[in-house]
């Protein structure tokens, strides 16, 4: 046997090989000289000299020994040619040789009627692609079936498998085996080709369009300095220097801008760089760095741009006063950011365009709902491809000084994914101490943002803690509708009738026609409905007057209102009316500004077992056992139930709609224990707040939104924990004489309220 390194010979190739190894020349010399066959085994490990059984793979060849030259350093050449494959199933050394015990394992015989027909498609791919029988100097599949085989055997030989294909093909004795092999290898070799070939002409097409472009630019060039355009851009070019010098750039930006105006002269005008740097040098010379509008700091001006574009409000405008006042006297350390929280409609985003006509600034809005890119904020690397600065360094540029009053709308609506955080971003714009070095990717020069007024607004208080903690939170809770009637009358009919093109003379709004619409077709804590359907309203007078071309004179009233917009939306509910036995009303917190919802609960025969549905949230769910358990144990107390024999079912009705919160604690416990007791509850009485085990009522927010959304609904009685007393400050005197506000810190005090007969 002669052990193999990296190499095997398949059955029926003749290869040439160089023999070295004493034991390899003993083995040769031995089988030489007695006209033998020889092993022929390639080792696993081709770096070790000791000879194993197990050093070598499982199969080999024997060959026959066509010739041999020895070498000056005693190696030899030799020139073998493969005769069949064998399973090795010994080996040993000798003192001057290589032994081995070998069986003969090739199959032969009756070949399936798949293999000739392999045996034909491999002759097909051959004639239909010459250029890999030509490289790899495969023959033609000619002559009998014995010819065909070996064959298969003499192609795979010629083909640059790897070692691992080269040992599957000789360790596969079946013919049609062999023959599915080599078809796979030579697909491989076949779409191999295809794509080399493929990456060089595009590789040729490339420097083509290279080369075409580069003459061509040549040609241009020539053209220019035929013409004298080379120098006016060279006219241009000094233009731009004088600009930078003159500018009023920072010292820092400054001295970017030089620095890339140098890179600008060196190159070539057809060069793609020049067009990247040019606009990044724009964009410097365009930005405000020391331009300022002159701001108005009399704080009565200011009251009056308030009073004059928004009604009520009275503590809002007063803190925004306190807020110019602060900014006024501190110039070296910037007041905190104003976040106004309301519902839709609200006027959140009418404030800051108020701010910023009181003060005379610049105003400019960024919307951030549905953010992702953390790009948005500080904009891209100049080395990308089509990059810009950031949305706050546009806006910047877009008005032109540096002391705007900038409104961040939604910010309660960002988001975050793989392109980073936004929210992390906004830190260091709306943070004083940090915005005063803002970097944009883009610019890669520090840009003083600290002369700007940053006012934010959120639906909720739904924003990242980083930034809550630089906002101060001012609510919006909603109107009252007092408040809606002096609204329309003052801002929304007049701004309808001059959008619709009408005469403010032409169409007059009765007070009772504007309480129609805020009843019966709006139910919201902002204007934006309100104003829709005043519009609604217009429209259809519009469209009469321009048909009958003649002016209209009309006062609006309810019957008009019901006649334009058709059957009310919305009426007073009988859920919220009279008494009945396991139904109460509760108050809830929404984005919207607020709502009435009723509870119903049953008991029935069962096993104990508590059902709840109407898409209830976790924190709800939580209540409602709250409120069970503390049943029960008053129930068990008077001995008036079989508990362990009943089910009790919670419903909320609109299903579809998800409902979460502690707040509707005391009004699933009071729908529960009248359902226990049979005692019907006074509907028409609202109720909020989180009860405990012990039955302690504990304070809840968001109490002026729910109480105006009681009194939009025509309730006029609502229970509220006792230790939200101070939040009741903060209600109109309007709606504290409409309403009745019950405090009680303790459920029984609800029950002897709500109940019909008291703790019966």
């Amino acid at each position: 046997m002669i052990p193999l390194r990296d190499l095997f010979i398949f059955p029926g190739e003749t290869r040439s090989i160089i023999v070295g190894r004493a034991h390899s020349i003993g083995s040769l010399e031995h089988s030489a000289g007695n006209n033998e066959l020889i092993v022929l085994a390639t080792q696993i490990d081709p770096g070790i000299e000791d000879i194993a059984p197990q050093s070598f793979y499982a199969f080999g060849v024997t060959a026959r020994i066509r010739k041999s030259f020895k070498n000056l350093d005693n190696s030899y050449n030799v020139l073998l040619e493969g005769i069949q494959r064998v399973v090795i199933k010994d080996v040993f050394t000798e003192e001057e040789l290589i032994r081995c015990i070998y069986e003969a394992e090739e199959k032969a015989g009756i070949v399936s009627q798949g293999y000739l027909w392999l045996l034909d498609d491999i002759n097909a791919l051959l004639e239909s692609h010459p250029d890999i029988r030509a490289r790899y100097n495969i023959g033609s599949l000619r002559g009998d079936l014995a010819e065909k085989t070996a064959f298969i055997d003499l192609a795979a030989s010629k083909l640059p498998l790897a070692i691992n294909e080269k040992f599957d093909f000789i360790r596969t004795l079946d013919a049609d085996k062999r023959a599915e092999l080599l078809y796979g290898f030579l697909l491989k070799e076949i779409k191999k080709a295809e794509i080399s070939r493929n990456i060089k002409d595009k590789i040729k097409e490339r420097i083509e369009k290279t080369e075409k472009e580069f003459f061509i630019k040549q040609q241009i060039k020539a053209l220019k300095e035929e013409l004298g355009q080379e120098a006016d851009l060279e006219e241009e070019k000094e233009s731009l220097k004088e600009t930078i010098d003159s500018s009023s750039l920072s010292k820092e930006a400054k001295e970017r801008a030089k620095k890339e105006y140098k890179r600008l002269s060196g190159l070539p005008f057809f060069s793609p760089e020049v067009g990247i740097i040019r606009n990044y040098i724009d964009w410097l010379l365009s930005l405000p760095w020391t331009a300022t509008k002159k701001e108005k700091t009399d704080l009565d001006f200011a009251f009056r741009v308030l009073e004059k574009h928004h009604y009520g409000l009275e503590k809002i405008k007063e803190r925004i006063i306190e807020h110019l006042a602060v900014e006024r006297l501190s110039r070296r350390s910037r007041p905190t950011i104003i976040c106004f929280v309301g519902a839709p409609g609200t006027g959140k985003t009418s404030l800051a365009r108020s701010i910023a006509e009181a003060t005379n600034r610049e105003f400019v809005r960024v919307s951030l709902g549905g953010i992702r890119d953390e790009a948005e904020i500080r904009g891209h690397r100049m080395t990308y491809i089509g990059s810009m600065p950031g949305r706050i360094i546009q806006s910047m540029r877009k008005v032109k000084s540096n002391n705007p009053v900038f409104l961040l709308d939604e910010i309660d609506k960002l988001s975050f994914d793989f392109r980073g955080d936004p929210a992390s971003a906004l830190l260091e714009v709306l943070d004083p101490d940090q915005n005063k070095h803002f970097s944009d990717n883009y610019l890669e020069v520090e840009y003083d943002l600290s002369n700007v007024m940053f006012i934010t607004t959120a639906n909720t208080l739904d924003i990242p803690k980083p930034l809550m903690d630089r906002m101060e939170i001012i609510q919006l809770e909603g109107y009252t509708d007092i408040e809606k009637l002096k609204i329309a009358g003052h801002f929304l009919i007049d701004r309808s009738l001059k959008a619709l093109g009408l005469e403010k003379d032409d169409i007059r709004f009765s007070d009772d026609a504007v309480y129609e619409i805020i009843h019966h077709y709006t139910r919201e804590a902002g204007l934006r409905n309100l104003q829709r359907e005043i519009e609604n309203v217009l429209r259809k007078l519009a469209r009469k007057k321009v048909e009958t071309k003649k002016k209209i004179r009309l006062e609006i009233k309810p019957k008009q209102v019901q006649e334009y917009l058709g059957i009310p939306k919305f009426h007073r509910s009988p859920t919220f009316l009279g008494r009945a036995v396991g139904e109460a009303t509760g108050l809830a917190w929404t984005p919207q500004g607020g709502d009435v919802l009723s509870i119903e609960v049953i008991i029935t025969r069962g096993n104990g077992k508590i059902i709840m549905t109407g898409t209830l949230g976790e924190v709800m769910k939580e209540s409602a056992q709250t409120a069970l358990s503390y049943v029960k144990k008053r129930i068990e107390k008077d001995k008036k139930a079989d508990l362990d024999k009943r089910d009790v079912h919670i419903h909320i009705p609109e299903g579809a709609v998800p409902k979460e919160g502690p707040s509707a604690g005391v009004t699933l416990v009071t729908a529960i224990y009248s359902a226990f007791c049979n005692t019907p509850v006074n509907k028409e009485i609202a109720m909020t707040g989180e009860i405990t085990l012990k039955g302690r009522i504990l304070p809840v927010g968001g109490i002026k939104t729910k109480i105006l959304a009681a009194h939009r609904r025509g309730i006029h009685q609502v229970i509220v924990p006792a230790d939200n007393k101070r939040d009741l400050a903060e209600l109109d005197k309007y709606i504290t004489k409409k309403m009745k506000i019950h405090l009680f810190s303790n459920i029984d005090e609800i029950f002897d309220l709500v109940l019909s007969h008291g703790n019966s």
